[in-house]
């Protein structure tokens, strides 16, 4: 009778723990700076998040190393739920084709779920003679190693690669810490044109401050309406990346199945789809089943990407 009153008891102290969670706020880290798309992606997720648990969500920016100083801290931190990234392609399927070392592994994150995928445009600021994408290669072609071209996250570093490699051309690459540095550049003249997410394109186009000369996902994209995609000047072309929430691994798999449910019901709907349009993204929600086999699916795809692009580990 004991033995059972004790097993009783256990259970219901697991119950009564799973039901608190959360009883503190949540902390999100971001890989990238403050105003980047992964910035805003995340905040929307914060707040969104945050309102369905009944909690709080906090983001915290980390920026540095392509993303790997953010994603080590939450690799290494407490397996409870009160620690996660917020990840995207470059994280969890570039950086292993693109870094010798790298200070976590697939194997250290447990997926939660992927919330918005988007694509990048090509810019040049405002004032700038080159008109097309065209214009630019050609520009290119005429002074190999003249053009500088700014990439401020691994996504851009690739696409830059590949239209270097499609277009056969020769640039000066300029990498920095985030795509607002790489675009505050290229507005000040430093470089010549960068690859920029859509959330800060699209402000940058509205603004009147840089011109968007193609993008990159294969078919286009109705958030950048009016700009070619890169594939009507180069058929094979086409890049696109997404976003998704991790925890570290052996997080406990009822607090893993709350934060799932609670991601899929909050980042659903009209309004939230209206919000990922203002900053760049669409919805494009896969639960944490689906979303761990897809990863392992991009970090194949993105492999063969950057072997085509002849990007050397660094």
């Amino acid at each position: 009778m004991y033995a059972i009153r004790l097993a009783l008891s256990s259970l219901l102290l697991a119950c009564s723990v799973a039901h608190a969670y959360p009883d503190k706020p949540i902390k999100l880290t971001v890989p990238f700076p403050a105003g980047s798309q992964t910035d805003l992606v995340a905040r929307l997720v914060a707040e969104r998040l945050g309102a369905e648990l009944k909690g709080t969500v906090v983001v915290e920016n980390k920026p540095g190393a392509s993303g790997t100083i953010a994603a080590a801290s939450v690799a290494k931190a407490a397996a409870d739920g009160y620690s996660l990234l917020m990840t995207s392609a470059a994280l969890q399927a570039m950086n292993y084709s693109l870094l010798k070392q790298m200070p976590y592994a697939a194997a250290d994150f447990a997926p939660i779920g992927k919330v918005a995928s988007t694509g990048m445009a090509l810019m040049v600021k405002a004032d700038s003679p080159v008109k097309t994408v065209d214009d630019l290669v050609r520009r290119a072609k005429a002074q190999p190693g003249k053009l500088s071209a700014g990439y401020g996250s691994p996504g851009a570093q690739i696409a830059l690669a590949v239209l270097k490699h499609d277009a056969k051309m020769e640039v000066l690459d300029v990498p920095y810490k985030g795509i607002p540095n790489a675009v505050t550049d290229m507005l000040g003249g430093q470089i010549d044109f960068t690859f920029v997410d859509f959330g800060n394109a699209i402000a940058q186009s509205k603004g009147g401050n840089a011109r968007a000369l193609g993008v990159t996902p294969h078919e286009g994209s109705r958030l950048m309406e009016g700009v070619p995609a890169l594939a009507a000047t180069f058929p094979n072309y086409s890049i696109a990346s997404w976003y998704g929430v991790m925890a570290p691994a052996d997080t406990p798999k009822s607090v893993l199945a709350t934060l799932d449910a609670a991601l899929q019901k909050s980042m659903s709907g009209p309004e939230v789809a209206a919000k990922m349009a203002s900053i760049g993204v669409e919805p494009a929600l896969m639960n944490a089943a689906e979303f761990g086999p897809y990863i392992d699916r991009e970090i194949q795809s993105w492999a063969k990407m950057i072997e085509i692009a002849q990007i050397p580990k660094q």
